[in-house]
């Protein structure tokens, strides 16, 4: 016999010899046998389901009720006196922009204006140089 054996058979021999108390049995067997036992019959689906509907359907017009309430917000705050402290400001910004653009603008056109006759003086130098005149025609000679 393995010891798989031995131990079932032990728990057999406990099993015949362990009872519940009398008492416990006189207080007991009453208290089961008077609990009310749930039928979930078509009715008792029926109304599960409707009351899962109805969490489902609170749950969606809550959700409504934010989208609502988020967008009644945005549309006050959207006609209030700060908005339009907002708009002169941003058209304040816009103005001054296009000034400094322009300015921009003529210092953009003064330095090429600079750069443009720097760039002649050189030439001019370069021209006039006899030795870079010679080197001219001996490459043209070639």
């Amino acid at each position: 016999m393995d010891m798989e054996e031995k131990i079932i058979k032990s728990l057999n021999s406990y099993r015949e010899s362990i009872n519940p108390d009398p008492a416990f049995l006189e207080r007991s067997k009453p208290q089961v046998l008077s609990t009310s036992q749930v039928k979930s019959g078509f009715l008792g689906e029926w109304r599960r389901a409707m009351w899962e509907n109805f969490k489902f359907t609170g749950a969606l017009t809550a959700a409504g009720f934010v989208v609502i309430a988020i967008a009644i917000t945005a549309v006050s705050f959207r006609g209030t006196d700060s908005a339009q402290g907002t708009t002169a400001v941003a058209k304040n910004l816009f103005l001054e922009s296009q000034s400094v653009d322009f300015q921009i603008r003529l210092d953009e056109a003064s330095y090429f204006s600079e750069s443009a006759e720097k760039v002649a003086a050189v030439l001019d130098h370069v021209s006039q140089d006899p030795a870079l005149k010679s080197g001219d025609q001996s490459e043209g000679n070639n």
